[in-house]
């Protein structure tokens, strides 16, 4: 039956080849479009149509949901006149620009200013947006990729607003952090955005089982204040009276960046 119908309505079968337009996007989410999901019968090619129940229409099927558009500036229930006052083959976005004006004017008029006048190359209605974060300093890899533009951007209004929010770990992640700031705030030079498991600290300089097969220390054992400072005392018999004993001729002040000598955390100077 749907072929019937494109027989007459050539522009829709035009939209919908080309994958294009309302009709585009909707018949492409469908096994088998059919035209009467949405249209009742009417009467011949250019009868108008007895009724239309706007409800029907997955309107996120058009690239733009109507998830956070419940109500008009108004506080009213949205009708599809609302947005398509000359008809639902058309749109034109200042619709978009006069309601959002209604609620905030000085905020649209800088938003417009500043991101032009196509929402719908960002927004898609439903509260999410399009921007290529790609294009920042931040990237969003990893666990971040799926994280809400207001987790990171909490009351941002303005494009001031967007662009001082802190890059750091630690601005967002102070209160995940295990390891209580002991080992500083750069969480990067450990850990990747994939996630906190796996730290992928390259150790090899020093082995943290000094080459041997013995159990591996945790950071905080050489590493007790910050990760920029290290220590053997308080380990095995690296006491500073054994540590002097062992090295004749030499004061406890010389003997405290052991790793100039022991690299690789063994004995004899190796």
């Amino acid at each position: 039956m749907a072929d019937k119908c494109l027989d007459c309505h050539e522009p829709v079968a035009a939209e919908i080849a080309a994958k294009k337009g309302a009709h585009g996007h909707l018949a492409g989410g469908q096994s088998s479009p059919t035209c009467r999901g949405c249209h009742p019968e009417h009467h011949g090619a250019n009868g108008a149509l007895t009724s239309f129940n706007g409800a029907t229409v997955p309107h996120g099927l058009t690239g733009f949901s109507l998830q956070g558009h419940e109500e008009t500036a108004k506080g009213a229930k949205f009708t599809c006149a609302d947005c398509h006052p000359n008809g639902y083959a058309t749109f034109d976005q200042a619709v978009c620009a006069d309601c959002h004006a209604d609620m905030n004017a000085a905020f649209m008029t800088q938003h417009e200013t500043t991101f032009g006048k196509d929402c719908l190359a960002c927004h898609d209605g439903a509260g999410n947006t399009s921007v290529d974060h790609g294009k920042f300093a931040f990237k969003l890899t990893g666990k971040h990729a799926g994280v809400a533009c207001d987790a990171c951007h909490k009351g941002a209004q303005s494009p001031q607003d967007y662009q001082q929010t802190p890059q750091d770990c630690y601005s967002c992640h102070a209160k995940d952090d295990e390891h209580k700031g002991a080992f500083g705030k750069d969480c990067g030079g450990c850990h990747t955005a994939a996630g906190w498991g796996d730290a992928t600290f390259d150790h090899k300089i020093f082995p943290v089982d000094h080459g041997r097969d013995k159990q591996q220390s945790t950071c905080k054992t050489c590493h007790p204040v910050a990760t920029d400072k290290y220590t053997c005392f308080g380990c095995h018999a690296h006491t500073p009276a054994n540590v002097v004993n062992q090295h004749e001729g030499k004061s406890l002040a010389e003997l405290t960046d052991c790793v100039t000598c022991h690299a690789g955390g063994r004995g004899g100077g190796d």
